[in-house]
């Protein structure tokens, strides 16, 4: 796995499933550091992002947006919609039970929409 970018990351879409492998330690910190504002989560097999937004409306007009965008990926993240504007975004590649390049090539997608929206 060559990708050094985010715009490369953006570049790709997500791979079905049984297509997709667990990273290792070092590709997935590689790809980690292309999105600062994300974090490992549940010893490191989920990546995860927090954010608070202005509003309710804001908040669930927000993951409605993820939900769009991880249905044509074809990769569903965890939404927990808290505190009526709070949102905690976690992803894993369930299949494999670990991260794949699939959660970071939607947490990259996400960005975008975070850039856009909130």
């Amino acid at each position: 796995m060559e990708i050094t970018t985010l715009d490369e990351l953006l570049a790709k879409s997500c791979a079905a499933t049984y297509a997709a492998h667990a990273l290792s330690a070092n590709e997935r910190a590689a790809l980690l550091h292309l999105l600062p504002a994300w974090k490992f989560a549940k010893n490191d097999q989920w990546i995860q992002r927090d954010l608070t937004l202005k509003s309710f409306a804001e908040a669930l007009a927000f993951t409605n947006a993820i939900g769009d965008l991880a249905e044509r990926e074809h990769h569903h993240p965890n939404l927990h919609l808290t505190n009526y504007k709070q949102l905690m975004i976690e992803l894993q590649t369930h299949d494999v039970a670990d991260l794949s390049l699939n959660d970071f090539i939607l947490a990259a997608k996400i960005e975008q929409l975070v850039t856009v929206s909130p």
